[in-house]
């Protein structure tokens, strides 16, 4: 694992050159303000994207029991659980959203993912 560097010279991964060799966990971490989740339902997810969308969130289904939840500025996960009880809707697991490597590397070069440059 190369060591982290300090100082100046440390560029960001958007102004790196082609020769600047990032690990993947700082190309990721770059990528993440810290609001995205993955959260899994046992059913209703219909119910619980509505009503976290409803409060400002982001809602991206994933699969028919999970789905990536943006939270806006001011809500937290405890929020979530908060808008799922009062939705009825049992949450099977919440954790913090990671970018895949595909996904870190498109928004490090600037390109929008394959599904989006489709007419």
């Amino acid at each position: 694992m190369p060591e982290a560097r300090r100082g100046a010279s440390w560029a960001s991964p958007a102004s790196a050159t082609s020769s600047t060799a990032w690990p993947v966990s700082i190309l990721r971490a770059a990528g993440a303000a810290g609001r995205g989740y993955v959260v899994e339902v046992k059913e209703g997810p219909e119910r619980l994207g509505e009503a976290l969308g409803g409060r400002g969130a982001q809602v991206t289904p994933t699969s028919p029991v999970a789905m990536v939840v943006e939270l806006p500025e001011g809500m937290t996960p405890r929020d979530v659980l908060a808008v799922a009880r009062d939705a009825r809707v049992q949450i099977r697991g919440i954790d913090i959203h990671k970018e895949s490597m595909e996904q870190a590397f498109l928004r490090v070069i600037g390109a929008a993912p394959v599904e989006e440059q489709r007419p």
